[in-house]
Order: structure tokens, then sequence, then C-alpha cells
């Protein structure tokens, strides 16, 4: 299994424990919701099967969008509208950085849009300065194999502290 090295200076600040695909997906509609107007990119780092497509789908949701969001293996790009434009992009396949030109990526990291970057490690130095960087790991002494260490490196501090994923005011989400 890869390590994936982490751009925070306390990785464990943003640090969040999910234990089971629903918990992510509840925690990816808390961060969509604090997501600022603008254009916003993130980049989605993790194995197979961490939970990155799961959280992608909680941003979705949150956003309004009322479609099924499915990871765009084969298609690369998927576009989604709801209260926002989201681009769901999924770099699995992508072996050559200057195909993201013909694939149309740039025009999404461009745009006014969300755009959720699924191995976005094969693009990295392409990604805009405001990227938020979002990590899945299952951490090594689990006992379930639903938990999974989510880390979030925010240069726009956004999600400074993890009191952002806890229930306030009767929210039950």
């Amino acid at each position: 299994m890869n390590t994936l090295k982490t751009k925070h200076k306390n990785p464990d600040k943003n640090k969040i424990i999910s234990k089971s695909p629903s918990e992510t997906f509840r925690i990816a509609e808390k961060f969509a919701l604090r997501l600022p107007d603008g254009p916003i990119t993130v980049a989605l780092y993790g194995n197979l099967g961490t939970g990155k497509t799961c959280f992608t789908q909680g941003v979705a949701l949150a956003l309004g969008v009322n479609q099924p969001v499915s990871s765009p293996t084969f298609t690369i790009i998927n576009e989604y509208r709801g209260n926002r434009i989201i681009f769901h992009a999924d770099l699995y396949r992508i072996k050559e950085t200057n195909d993201l030109v013909s694939l149309g990526l740039d025009d999404c990291l461009s745009s006014n849009a969300v755009t959720l970057i699924e191995w976005a490690e094969r693009i990295e130095p392409y990604l805009p300065n405001n990227t938020i960087y979002v990590y899945f790991t299952i951490p090594p002494d689990t006992k379930s194999m639903n938990t999974r260490e989510i880390k979030i490196d925010d240069p726009n501090r956004l999600f400074s502290g993890s009191d952002w994923t806890h229930p306030k005011n009767g929210d039950t989400k």
C-alpha cells in the first residue's frame, strides 16, 4: 500500500475518523456546506476503495445535485448541476498530463465551479494554489474494514480543527 504524504505541517490537526460509508458521506456534506463561492478545487488522494467517490457523492448532494453520482473512471470527467456546477474527475487511467487539455480539465479548473479530482497526484503541479487536499487512508490498526482516516490540508483555513464536523443547533446530518 502506498503511503500518502500530506502537505500539513501538523497532519493530525484536521484528521477525522469515519467508521462507515454513511459517516464519510455526512462528513462530505458538512465539508461542502463550508465551501466558499467561486472556483474551488478539491484534490482527493487515496488508494482504491478508501472513500473518494463516497465523499464526492456527499459533496454533490449537499450542493443540490439530484442525480446519481458515480466515479467517471472511463469518461474521466462528469459534470453535475445543483446549486453550483460540480466537475468530478477521475484520473486513474490518465498516464500523460498533456491529456488534460484535450479532456477539458484545464477548463474545469479555471471555471467558477467546484472541481473534485480523484487521483489528483497525477496532476499535482497543475493544481491551483488554493486547492484543498483531502487524503483517505485505512488506519493500519483498524478492526473494521469500514474505518477511514480523512485528513484535510486546507490553505484557505476553512476547516481548521474538527469542530465543523460535529452537529450544532439540532443539525442531524
